[in-house]
């Protein structure tokens, strides 16, 4: 609470150019800036640190064997602890930590991810040091299961007590063991909703019995459930009112442009991204999607690549969607998440801009080049596209082609665009994007949509930064309460030690949650800021009835040039050669630096960086600030 407190007052000052670069570590796939490497080599220190410091007080040279081994599980399990500590903070959306380091939900999740691979590898050993410890006893049937007499591992605990607490724990692995295996990169992927679901039914299940496996655990997982559960509070509330789809197209073979109608005085930032839920094709599934259009708008269009379950429901929706069925135009968004690409070393703080997008990667980017107007520090920005079917270049050929006539913005940046199209996919001739939508449904149905789903405005329920803080400190002090109120009734009771763990968690969670909804009453039950009235709902069918593209022109950077696209068939661009060309136009106009955003395969990051890292060398910092993806 005082950390909290003083973190207040940081305001951290801006990175320079080499603690942002990225370096991709060996086993690991995923590039890593050196300020992500320093806090890997933070957490790896203290659990070296710790593990040293327990063997100079735990262990004795005399021992026997077996209970070297005991303790050695025993040590290890408090490194499986240490790591749960911090393991759920980085899937936090709504994390005071996170936003005092600058940190962004789509960057910190792979923390996450290596976090859990490193637990999954000490619990397995933690494990096997136990079966060892056990077998050497003689006692392993004894402490395999509850058991009277016979588990004799611990001086100070009965056979009984013990031999709950294995069983526990090897209960939890076993149950967490379908959770591991759809974590793997090919669930995530392709079977999103497996891996969510198992999640959440088996990691909720094996995370009760190892508080159950050892109950001071509750006190090593207090930063991370405390934030976690006070992130789904926010994000409960910024979902509690629906807004309005009011277009859904098909605008090329294998992709769904989404229009949502928003309230403009809830600004988001160039690149940034939603939580989107539309019970029309899922009622619980929740699914991320990057904004594409330009800020201060009355709607946001999402275009989204069809690749799995989900997206293949949504473009099925797409060919009978009808915007006067309350149950089609009704959806839920929480707030706008990511972006730090306008702050400290973001792509969008340089004087020169090199955008390198793959396939739907270019959504984010396209947001950024439709603000290019506000932009006016800009003033050069290349853009380079690789798809691997021509067909995808549908999506956006008008606007492109617009924006290679052009050359230049009405705010004075040079803009260039290669497009590329590699052929390296064959096209589906039975895909057609043609969709024909009659209004025919009358009043009544309109009634239903105005009755059903009232167009109020989404909007941020968080008000800032002192408010976000205030909401991290009420419940970490809601978690210590509820353990708290758990040990006082139980203490001089004698229950069993799982009860009182249970009972601790429980009510950790439960007064937790409750603080935060508390905190976030201000808002909660607050009315909107601002309301759609008649006019704008007139505005909103009007716009739903015709079947316009937002174009990159919609922000008038680019005057209208009507010309056909220059694609590069059959062949991949020369980054290296694009690059070089870059770093000479920047020498010549005095532009002191390049921010990279590359959004795209990691093939194709990995050419970025490369390139990117060779003509830093000449003079110009290129700072890459990348995200990847399979496609």
């Amino acid at each position: 609470v005082i950390l909290a407190f003083l973190a207040q007052g940081i305001n951290l000052p801006k990175p320079r150019y080499g603690q942002v670069a990225l370096y991709k570590l060996v086993g690991t796939g995923e590039y890593w800036s050196v300020l992500e490497i320093f806090a890997l080599a933070v957490f790896v220190i203290v659990q070296i640190v710790t593990i040293a410091i327990r063997a100079d007080l735990k262990f004795n040279a005399e021992w026997p064997t077996s209970k070297t081994w005991y303790q050695v599980c025993k040590t290890l399990g408090k490194t499986a602890a240490l790591t749960l500590t911090v393991l759920f903070l980085p899937i936090c959306k709504n994390n005071f930590w996170l936003d005092v380091f600058n940190i962004q939900f789509e960057r910190s999740v792979k923390f996450h991810r290596w976090l859990s691979f490193f637990l999954v590898i000490v619990v397995c050993i933690h494990a096997a040091t136990g079966i060892t410890s056990l077998t050497m006893r003689g006692e392993f049937r004894n402490c395999m299961w509850p058991s009277d007499s016979g588990c004799t591992v611990s001086w100070h605990k009965e056979s009984i007590e013990i031999s709950r607490a294995i069983t526990y724990g090897w209960t939890a692995a076993l149950v967490a063991l379908p959770m591991v295996i759809t974590s793997l990169n090919w669930f995530r992927r392709h079977k999103f909703e497996l891996f969510y679901y198992f999640h959440l039914v088996f990691g909720l299940t094996s995370f009760v019995l190892v508080h159950l496996h050892w109950p001071d655990m509750v006190y090593y997982t207090a930063p991370g459930l405390a934030a976690y559960s006070l992130d789904k509070v926010i994000c409960r509330c910024c979902t509690r009112r629906k807004v309005k789809l009011v277009d859904l197209s098909l605008p090329a073979p294998g992709f769904v442009r989404l229009q949502i109608a928003v309230d403009p005085a809830n600004k988001f930032e160039p690149g940034q991204w939603v939580n989107m839920n539309i019970p029309a094709v899922s009622l619980l599934q929740w699914h991320p999607m990057s904004i594409a259009s330009a800020p201060d708008k009355r709607t946001i269009t999402i275009d989204a690549k069809v690749v799995g379950y989900w997206t293949r429901r949504l473009e099925k929706l797409a060919l009978r969607f009808d915007p006067m069925v309350a149950a089609h135009t009704c959806i839920r968004l929480d707030k706008y998440h990511g972006s730090s690409h306008t702050k400290m070393q973001g792509y969008l703080n340089h004087p020169a801009v090199l955008m390198v997008a793959g396939g739907i990667g270019i959504t984010p980017l396209l947001s950024a080049m439709r603000s290019i107007d506000k932009l006016e520090h800009i003033k050069l920005l290349e853009l380079v596209w690789v798809v691997k079917k021509e067909s995808v270049l549908d999506l956006y050929r008008e606007e492109l082609a617009q924006i290679q006539a052009s050359r230049r913005t009405t705010s004075g940046c040079r803009v260039k665009t290669f497009v590329y199209a590699t052929l390296s996919e064959k096209e589906d001739p039975s895909k057609s994007v043609s969709i024909q939508i009659k209004n025919t449904s009358g009043h009544n149905h309109r009634h239903q949509e105005n009755k059903s789903c009232n167009q109020v405005p989404f909007m941020q329920h968080v008000m800032g930064y002192s408010h976000k803080l205030f909401l991290t400190v009420g419940a970490g002090c809601g978690y210590l309460l509820g353990i708290f109120l758990a040990n006082f009734w139980a203490y001089g009771k004698g229950w069993r030690s799982d009860y009182t763990a249970f009972l601790q968690l429980c009510l950790a969670l439960v007064f937790s949650g409750t603080i935060a909804i508390v905190g976030m009453s201000g808002s909660l039950f607050r009315p909107s800021s601002t309301h759609m009235h008649g006019h704008n709902r007139e505005t909103d069918t009007r716009h739903t009835g015709s079947r316009s593209t937002p174009t990159l022109g919609d922000s008038k950077s680019f005057p209208p040039k009507p010309n056909e696209l220059r694609v590069k068939l059959g062949c991949r661009p020369n980054l290296d050669e694009i690059v070089d060309n870059m770093r000479e136009t920047c020498l010549k106009n005095g532009l002191t630096s390049v921010g990279v955003a590359v959004c795209g395969p990691i093939g194709l990051t990995d050419a970025a960086v490369k390139a990117s890292k060779r003509a830093s060398r000449n003079g110009i910092p290129f700072v890459v600030d990348c995200e990847n993806f399979d496609w």
